[in-house]
């Protein structure tokens, strides 16, 4: 054994090497035989770094040579972090290995699955020297699902695509997953297939078939094969012509091996001449990618929500990516603007959408962006895209957030018709960035058309005041505040969106965030902004508040 200082030290604690005949074979020791044990540094081991050493070998000697004794805990150990072992087992037999057994990236799209359920591949090969190729990529969806879809849409459909076929199959929380466990060749995973599956499918002769369309596609022909033996024609394709892996699911968690032909080094070949390759999947489906599986009863719901955004300007385009990424599964984006240079100061879209209509770019983007999103822009002024579209009483939330009066005022005349009972959301930023206010209402607590924002709303009254850098074109200008400002206000904005989304605010409410007195001591205006009760007047120019106040009494209603 060794104990090495890495060069960092003691930024980065001390390790105990052990050697490469123990990875996985005792648990916390990584592929090169260095122990990954839960040691951290500390600033005092800058003064001491004799004691910072001390402890690296106390806890070596007290916490992992009593549990290498224990062969119960050594598997407990395992199957504690049977991801971080198997993404180690994965990148030690890349190394290893021919680089050509496997595809370099594999996309999985994993979906829940209750029983052993068959999937489809799209691999991109590309061609190299000697008549040899790879795949660069593959995409992994389980039953119903578009690989190739969905590789068109994040860009990765480069090569020569081919088609291949995926077998997800359940893996009970009770089977260890551990390295003693682990198939380590074509035998021992058919035989652990078959056992999971009751002897519904027979590895051997699923690699060997193509399925038919009929097979291929229809769920209801599962259900009427389920319990039976499948056999399937022979097919005897390469990995590059026709890719096949099996996904074994343990909870939310799978675990990939990539079927080849021929003998793999280490491995015997038998069954056929077929081999195995175990792979690490990059999981790209929604649930992962957006929650890390997290409370996912909360994040399902906001899959099934549906919202319209009116306006993705400076505080609309941040709004609509926070919703986007917090789970939202469908989203229409209405603007009639495109997009220029001067709107790079603080939009989410850059020059790359230079001339672009603003929501058109804006939802093709978090369409890249975000698996599963279904985002559709639309270029248009609100009035005639209302009296355009039809349906809109099928939208769950109506957030508004021009910041434009006649833009609320459209939407009060509009609002019995086009939306019925839809709580519609306004949302918008006073001059300078100084508030930014979300207003709920609903059906029975419309917003009036007389537009009371200025009046019973605003935490300043800017009448009167000279508040935009007016440009030499015939009414241009624009109000001077950057990014920092307006995202400030849309995190502030979509937090609240996303509570009404998630049921937790069944009344109409005004939210305002607000700086303070300070800061608006501090704008470049002649003379002082009168300023309203909800202004704070303690604190610097750098603190705000926030306030929730009830809809009615802020409008006066009885």
């Amino acid at each position: 054994m060794q104990l090495r200082l890495p060069p960092d030290f003691p930024a980065k604690p001390a390790r105990v090497h052990v050697g490469k005949p123990f990875f996985l074979k005792l648990p916390h020791v990584e592929h090169d035989g260095s122990l990954c044990l839960p040691d951290t540094s500390s600033p005092g081991d800058y003064d001491d770094p004799v004691t910072a050493v001390l402890l690296v070998i106390q806890n070596f000697e007290k916490q992992w040579v009593p549990m290498c004794s224990d062969p119960q805990r050594i598997q407990e150990e395992f199957q504690k972090e049977c991801l971080s072992y198997w993404s180690n087992y994965c990148s030690a037999r890349r190394q290893s290995a021919n680089k050509l057994l496997a595809a370099t990236w594999t996309y999985l799209d994993l979906s829940p699955i209750t029983s052993c359920v068959e999937g489809e591949i799209v691999a991109y090969v590309q061609k190299l020297p000697n008549n040899r190729a790879r795949i660069t990529r593959q995409v992994v969806t389980a039953e119903n699902g578009d690989p190739a879809s969905i590789a068109s849409r994040h860009g990765w459909g480069s090569g020569t695509l081919v088609q291949g076929k995926a077998l997800f199959v359940p893996l009970p929380d009770d089977v260890p997953w551990t390295p003693q466990t682990w198939p380590q060749d074509f035998t021992t995973l058919e035989k652990l297939v078959t056992g999971l599956t009751s002897g519904e499918v027979e590895l051997t002769s699923w690699v060997q078939s193509t399925p038919s369309e009929k097979e291929k596609g229809s769920s209801k022909a599962r259900g009427k094969n389920k319990g039976k033996r499948r056999h399937y024609p022979a097919h005897p394709d390469s990995i590059c012509a026709h890719p096949f892996v099996v996904v074994l699911v343990q909870g939310s968690v799978p675990f990939l091996y990539q079927i080849t032909r021929g003998p793999i080094r280490g491995q015997v070949a038998k069954c056929g001449d077929f081999s195995i390759f175990p792979i690490e999947p990059t999981r790209i489906d929604t649930s992962w990618s957006l929650t890390r599986d997290h409370a996912p009863e909360p994040f399902e719901k906001r899959q099934q929500k549906k919202v319209l955004v009116i306006g993705c300007g400076s505080l609309g385009s941040p709004i609509v990516e926070l919703l986007a990424r917090a789970g939202v599964g469908s989203l229409d984006i209405v603007d009639s603007e495109r997009f220029d240079s001067p709107n790079v100061s603080r939009h989410v879209l850059g020059l790359a959408s230079l001339g672009r209509a603003k929501a058109e770019a804006l939802a093709a983007r978090l369409r890249q962006d975000i698996p599963g999103l279904q985002i559709t822009g639309y270029q248009a002024r609100v009035a005639e895209w209302l009296a355009r579209v039809e349906n809109h009483k099928e939208y769950d939330l109506v957030v508004e957030c021009t910041g434009e009066s006649s833009v609320r005022t459209v939407l009060s005349q509009w609002r019995p018709l086009a939306f019925g009972n839809t709580p519609v959301l306004h949302a918008w930023l006073e001059p300078y960035c100084s508030a930014a206010h979300v207003i709920l209402t609903l059906a029975d607590d419309p917003w009036p058309a007389s537009d009371p924002a200025d009046d019973k709303v605003n935490a300043a009254d800017f009448s009167g005041f000279d508040i935009r850098v007016d440009l030499p074109a015939c009414g241009a200008g624009f109000h001077p505040y950057g990014a920092a400002d307006a995202w400030q206000g849309a995190a502030f904005a979509s937090e609240r969106i996303i509570a009404v989304l998630d049921g937790q605010c069944p009344q109409a409410t005004v939210w305002s965030w607000v700086r303070t007195k300070a800061f608006y001591d501090t704008l470049p205006v002649p003379g002082q902004v009168p300023l309203r009760t909800i202004v704070p007047l303690e604190g610097s120019r750098y603190d705000s508040v926030m306030r929730t106040r009830d809809y009615r009494s802020v409008m006066g209603a009885p």
